[in-house]
């Protein structure tokens, strides 16, 4: 991957691309970045062509970002253009266990490819899970793909003031999956 960060810090004005997580979970996590257990800022960065896979039976999460355990905060990022591998989950930005925010981006033409697998990936823009305490508000999903949910998986969180358009999915909605989510 391009970049760990598992203390606080600020990431602004990257472009962050061609990273590569892969591996047993949590190594098949954020090609492009991977936030653990930290409160981050990462700004004005643009995170695309990033990729995530697992060698096990774990798939490769957030391909362009993952963040997990922490209160990290993304805004005003460009997330496009990543790729999970087989059964991948959330291949633009993986959002689990933490109270982390998406705020002001795009989150664009990411695709989940199941290159023949189950058909369990989820999740092309963005995944969201057990993280009753994050909020994606103001962002663009365009054009993600994924086996199933094309723009989102969300179970648990909050999504406010955000645009869903042409995602899709081969089964199991296109758009959004509410699995247990608030809205405002």
């Amino acid at each position: 991957r391009c970049f760990y960060i598992s203390a606080n810090a600020v990431l602004n004005g990257f472009t962050i691309s061609n990273g590569y997580a892969f591996g047993p979970p949590p190594a098949n996590r954020g090609g492009g970045i991977y936030a653990y257990a930290c409160t981050a800022l990462v700004q004005n960065c643009n995170i695309v062509g990033n990729r995530a896979a697992s060698n096990t039976s774990g798939k490769g999460c957030g391909a362009g970002m993952a963040m997990t355990a922490g209160s990290t905060t993304v805004s005003n990022c460009l997330i496009a253009m990543n790729d999970t591998r087989v059964d991948g989950t959330g291949t633009g930005i993986y959002i689990a266990n933490c109270r982390g925010r998406l705020v002001d981006s795009v989150i664009s033409n990411n695709v989940q490819d199941d290159g023949g697998g189950s058909g369990n990936g989820r999740g092309g823009g963005v995944f969201m899970d057990a993280s009753i305490n994050a909020v994606v508000s103001n962002c663009t999903m365009i054009g993600n793909y994924a086996t199933r949910y094309g723009a989102n998986y969300v179970n648990g969180g909050t999504f406010t003031h955000c645009l869903f358009s042409n995602n899709s999915a081969r089964s199991a909605g296109g758009g959004v999956q509410l699995y247990a989510m608030t809205t405002g």
